[in-house]
């Protein structure tokens, strides 16, 4: 009975069809992952300075206030995920500097790595939290030209203009610390100024944008 069954449910069944393969399985992708550029601008509130100055025939370790310093901002951004983007930025500072050769100011350039934390509050307003730190170089101003490092970290907020464009403003502190010239404010043999510590609260206000 069985036998005679299956031969009439199988003609009943439609018969295979010979499919096409899909052109784009297995092709590499052609998409680009997206770029995010930003450019801040802004100004150092509450600055100081801390290094060494000549007084009679010693030196002594000082600390001054000094008037705000201005400062651009410039980078590219990759994000990790929806929350995290990684980068790098750079940027030019102007310090003024009480303990160089003559009192002036002297341009403070680094280029660090930075992270970048945002959050949605409400559409289309997000807050970022962003650390930067990396290598800086210091205008010499009549001495010695200063290496060393800074870093940044700052809290704000960022309008979503359009999907590719926000504009962002961020409260941070920022702190970029020379190496010294010679053996260290420490060090008795100390005879020629060494590098200083520049510390500041920021303000800074700048547009986000990216494809």
């Amino acid at each position: 009975m069985l036998a005679f069954i299956l031969p009439l449910v199988c003609a009943q069944l439609p018969a295979a069809q010979p499919t096409t393969p899909d052109p784009t399985i297995m092709q590499p992708s052609t998409a680009t992952d997206p770029v995010l550029v930003t450019v801040e601008g802004g100004v150092g509130l509450g600055a100081s300075v801390t290094g060494v100055r000549f007084e009679a025939d010693g030196v002594v370790a000082a600390e001054e206030s000094t008037r705000p310093t201005t400062f651009v901002l410039a980078g590219i951004e990759w994000p990790f995920s929806s929350n995290l983007s990684f980068g790098m930025r750079t940027g030019l500072y102007s310090v003024a500097d009480p303990f160089s050769a003559t009192g002036g100011d002297r341009s403070l350039i680094d280029a660090a790595a930075r992270a970048r934390i945002s959050f949605d509050l409400w559409h289309p307003v997000s807050m970022d939290l962003m650390l930067d730190a990396g290598p800086g170089w210091w205008s010499s101003d009549g001495q010695d030209t200063l290496l060393g490092w800074t870093r940044r970290v700052a809290v704000g907020a960022s309008y979503r203009v359009r999907d590719d464009l926000a504009l962002l403003a961020n409260l941070g502190w920022f702190q970029g610390n020379a190496l010294p010239t010679d053996d260290g404010l420490g060090s008795a043999t100390l005879r020629k100024t060494q590098g200083v510590n520049f510390d500041a609260v920021t303000l800074s206000v700048g547009v986000r944008g990216g494809r």
